[in-house]
């Protein structure tokens, strides 16, 4: 039976990470349905995930699992199979706060609808919000929208791309100032937190800060023709803290350097 196109796939990317996508199905339960579907990318995972996929029995729930070269391929895969007028990713690990449809769905009229997030620590706990930027302008200083935080018209990446697999640890935000660089239609909402950002991904990891920061710097010259003093002086402040003191609380940074 063909189904009738819908408003939303949310994409969700997983590897090895069972008790996360536990989570994140936890999260989603009794918003799955005709107009709000669910697509899961798995990298081929060993530790039972393949199990509990086989267990999601549902026509609105469609499973890929497959190798793939990593997160922002496993995300285009999602992509190329989804159908819905928005997009919108919740890796495994992440969860949903809102009732999608009598919150959010209505409010999805641009290309790209950006909601508030909260971030939890490693350990599940410690959630703070992340104060939203209502300003798109802001990309040009840092990467200032988290994925997990928008919902993206589809058809934007049929015509501008999907997510450039040079970058590997950002290039959601390189598509973010590509979207604004082309002068796409951005909206802000800050009443409403619509998901829990789990503190411990590629771009949380210390030990990835060098290669964020040079990131940064070549998505910024690339569509900015310069990059942000003001970045620099974050970056590198938390990259010295972390070499020299070994803080690895990210939240504490945060509160460190909320005013910067």
């Amino acid at each position: 039976m063909k189904l009738k196109s819908h408003t939303l796939d949310i994409i969700t990317v997983c590897y090895n990470n069972l008790y996360g996508l536990r989570k994140t199905h936890k999260s989603l339960s009794g918003q799955i349905c005709n107009d709000i579907r669910w697509i899961i990318v798995d990298g081929n995972s060993t530790d039972g995930t393949k199990d509990f996929l086989l267990n999601l029995k549902s026509k609105f729930i469609k499973i890929i699992s497959e190798n793939d070269k990593g997160l922002y391929d496993a995300m285009n895969k999602g992509i190329s199979v989804s159908k819905g007028e928005y997009l919108f990713f919740l890796n495994s690990g992440d969860t949903l706060l809102t009732n999608l449809s009598s919150s959010v769905i209505k409010k999805l009229t641009s290309d790209v609808n950006v909601f508030n997030i909260k971030i939890a620590d490693e350990n599940d706990n410690a959630l703070i919000k992340r104060k939203l930027s209502t300003n798109p302008d802001s990309l040009k200083v840092f990467p200032s929208i988290p994925h997990q935080s928008a919902f993206i018209r589809r058809s934007l990446f049929l015509k501008f791309g999907f997510y450039d697999l040079d970058f590997l640890l950002l290039a959601d935000y390189e598509k973010f100032c590509k979207f604004l660089k082309n002068k796409v239609d951005f909206s802000f909402y800050d009443d409403i937190d619509v998901s829990i950002f789990n503190n411990d991904g590629l771009t949380s990891n210390f030990s990835n800060y060098n290669n964020l920061f040079n990131e940064i710097k070549k998505i910024q010259t690339k569509y900015f023709y310069r990059h942000s003093i003001r970045m620099t002086l974050v970056y590198k402040t938390k990259f010295f803290l972390f070499k020299i003191f070994r803080i690895k609380n990210l939240n504490v940074l945060r509160k460190v350097l909320h005013k910067f």
